[in-house]
């Protein structure tokens, strides 16, 4: 588990949508659509290990920029 993790909204042009992923960390984050902006970074209470090297967001999530 990490805390206060910082989280990008990139758009993945393999998949064709965006998608966010932890600054400092590998692998992508499962994180609330709705909140999901080209460029925004989000300070993520706690990512949690999901599966295949992924996280998941939990707690608060509060916009950076």
């Amino acid at each position: 588990m990490v805390n206060n993790a910082r989280v990008e909204i990139i758009f993945d042009g393999n998949k064709n949508k965006l998608r966010a992923t932890p600054t400092n960390l590998g692998g992508w984050v499962r994180f609330p659509r709705h909140l999901r902006v080209e460029g925004a970074v989000y300070s993520v209470e706690l990512l949690k290990p999901g599966k295949s090297g992924s996280w998941i967001a939990t707690g608060n999530i509060t916009p950076i920029n």
